[in-house]
């Protein structure tokens, strides 16, 4: 299961995004890939399993970043 031209392009395309974005997509990517979807996307990415799998509950309920909404929440260790 190597990175195939397609792998490359979405993979590429990540370092672009903000964190929830980035998460998310790796979260829809595993949804298409199906069984072992998210070993696959942790093993391209780099990225856990947790964070992953975030992902994929907020793509699943409709939880996207609103543009005026805040990265990071307030108090947050920052």
């Amino acid at each position: 299961m190597g990175k195939n031209n397609s792998d490359e392009l979405w993979i590429g395309f990540l370092g672009s995004l903000n964190e929830v974005q980035a998460r998310q997509l790796a979260g829809i990517k595993a949804l298409e890939f199906g069984w072992g979807g998210i070993s696959k996307v942790g093993r391209l990415t780099g990225k856990d399993y947790k964070t992953i799998k975030k992902g994929i509950t907020e793509v699943e309920n409709g939880k996207f970043l609103d543009k005026n909404e805040k990265l990071r929440k307030k108090g947050a260790g920052r």
